[in-house]
């Protein structure tokens, strides 16, 4: 993400809970956009929810390309921000892994979800 060794970094850290943001060890923007995804998953948000959510709010701030990931073993939820994404059945990816016609592109600005191997997309 752009600027976020000068000064966006410390913005967004200072959005992260107190607690969380003293167990972040690196410097790495994707270390601080994780904590924010926790932060609203812990507040109650549903993983699809808290990806846009982060998404929008560091967008507010800079610009970037925000492909996120997230799954809790049943459900898999992704952003698409800037960059290419592909969804089918059970898996998501930067691009098609074969040339089987059920690919679907994720559109940007989305968050996509698979939920019992059917992909669904959001607008964001």
């Amino acid at each position: 993400m752009h600027g976020f060794t000068e000064g966006v970094g410390d913005d967004l850290r200072d959005r992260v809970s107190p607690a969380r943001r003293a167990r972040i060890a690196g410097d790495a923007d994707s270390e601080v956009v994780f904590a924010l995804v926790l932060d609203r998953l812990d507040a109650g948000e549903p993983a699809p929810a808290a990806l846009a959510g982060v998404t929008h709010d560091v967008l507010e701030i800079t610009t970037g390309r925000l492909n996120l990931l997230l799954t809790d073993g049943d459900q898999v939820a992704a952003t698409r921000e800037g960059n290419s994404l592909f969804a089918r059945e059970t898996t998501i990816v930067s691009e098609p892994l074969d040339d089987a016609p059920d690919w679907q592109e994720v559109p940007d600005h989305s968050v996509v979800c698979l939920v019992d191997r059917s992909v669904v997309v959001e607008r964001t």
